[in-house]
């Protein structure tokens, strides 16, 4: 005679134990997914620092407290280095650290004609190209206008001080209107000739202290 068997009530437990198996198998897979993501990232981002040469980023409280300075300095080299196709066009711009601020030097000719303050078509790109870096800067922006000692007076401009004032006001016009930079953030000043970067003793020395400087200060409360 055959007995039946007693059925089993534990047979549930059979296929909660494989759930269970899948569903931790199930985040293996995602946490070892996340894991190669992060991995991934982190060579994109070397990568690209590599390429633009740009610094790491430094550690929260390291440093001089102004963190424009480093951030600067990645843009404008970038920028200069890695991105102008004329290799002399880079030259027509110049960066000087100081305890003011960071300052850009602008050689006037480049610029501008002699005795006028309309820009040169040819000095736009150059122009595009600060406009993307202060525009990536954050801080104060100081237009300031400079000559030579040679006296100037013609039916536009009166004397060196109308000259630098007004070559001044078109760079900073161009970086508000066409860089789309804050015109809160600009203002212009025009020295004429008295702040020369050497003796005006020699057309050379003129040249140099004929200039556009653009200093970019950290904002103030």
């Amino acid at each position: 005679m055959r007995h039946e068997e007693p059925e089993n009530h534990d047979r549930w437990l059979v296929s909660y134990a494989d759930f269970i198996t899948l569903l931790f198998a199930f985040f293996v897979v995602l946490y070892a997914t996340s894991n190669a993501n992060e991995e991934k990232l982190k060579k994109l981002e070397e990568s690209l620092r590599n390429s633009l040469s740009l610094p790491q980023p430094k550690a929260a409280g390291v440093g001089s407290g102004m963190g424009q300075d480093w951030s600067f300095d990645a843009v404008f080299d970038s920028l200069m280095g890695n991105r102008v196709h004329n290799p002399l066009e880079s030259k027509n711009l110049s960066q000087t650290k100081t305890e003011r601020g960071t300052k850009i030097t602008m050689v006037a000719s480049t610029y501008f004609n002699t005795a006028d303050a309309k820009l040169k078509k040819t000095s736009i790109e150059s122009l595009k190209q600060l406009a993307e870096i202060l525009k990536e800067t954050p801080g104060n922006i100081i237009v300031e206008g400079h000559t030579d000692d040679l006296p100037i007076k013609n039916e536009e401009y009166l004397s060196n001080w109308d000259l630098s004032s007004i070559r001044a006001s078109r760079v900073a016009r161009y970086l508000m209107v066409y860089g789309n930079i804050p015109a809160s953030r600009i203002s212009v000043r025009g020295y004429a000739d008295q702040k020369p970067l050497v003796p005006n003793d020699s057309e050379a020395h003129r040249a140099t202290n004929r200039r556009i400087e653009v200093w970019v200060e950290p904002a103030k409360d």
